[in-house]
């Protein structure tokens, strides 16, 4: 390819892949010309004196790119570590989500009876404020799941039924129709196992705490 030399003469000179014009074999004195045209691409390429490049100059060009190339690999690897700890935070917080999610976006006050468990817990938005091993019914009589609300409360009731009479139930919560209730029962000690007619049963200094705490319309789950 030949190339034109501004101010003096035409030189032959060889080019490299790049289209980076260098010397031929004979030696080009700072005298002839600075600036020449590439014709490929008609760029003007600026140039001084042309000079062999030295070994020091190409292993100081390599080494910039070298730094340059490790500086890039940290920024990448960083960039993916950062994306590994985002996505894992992410993922914790939704299983975290999944596990507690309905406690964590009731508000206000609510009740959550747990019968595998025999369990009743008081929430207060999104709290735990108190939770209490209860009586639930038995297998023949079950406490019906679903969720209801606190319609109706009685400091002491009378409650009687097919085989049984008792007077002065304390701190009695209505929540479901075929009378169904949240009580306290001073009849028995065996809280943690089903023991009733469908009712929950809590021990009467339980029962007297939670019917001081939830008002009526208060809601009840019953999981």
């Amino acid at each position: 390819m030949w190339q034109r030399i501004l101010r003096q003469n035409w030189n032959s000179i060889d080019t490299q892949m790049h289209g980076e014009p260098v010397m031929s074999q004979h030696t080009l004195s700072h005298e002839i010309a600075t600036e020449c045209t590439i014709r490929q691409g008609m760029l003007p390429y600026p140039r001084p004196a042309f000079q062999e490049i030295g070994a020091e100059a190409k292993i100081g060009q390599f080494g910039a790119s070298r730094v340059l190339d490790s500086r890039r690999f940290l920024l990448s690897r960083r960039a993916v570590l950062t994306l590994v700890a985002v996505v894992l935070a992410q993922w914790l917080f939704g299983r975290r989500r999944a596990h507690g999610g309905e406690e964590a976006r009731r508000r206000g006050k609510w009740i959550q009876v747990i019968l595998s468990q025999q369990r009743l817990n008081a929430w207060e938005n999104g709290r735990l404020v108190r939770s209490v091993a209860i009586s639930s019914g038995k297998a023949g009589t079950p406490t019906p799941r679903g969720s209801f609300r606190i319609t109706r409360k009685y400091l002491r009731l009378r409650m009687r039924g097919p085989d049984y009479d008792l007077p002065n139930v304390p701190y009695v919560m209505f929540f479901r129709r075929g009378g169904y209730a949240i009580h306290g029962a001073y009849w028995h000690n065996n809280f943690g196992t089903p023991m009733s007619h469908g009712c929950i049963n809590m021990p009467v200094r339980e029962a007297g705490w939670l019917y001081r705490w939830a008002p009526v319309g208060t809601p009840v789950v019953v999981q």
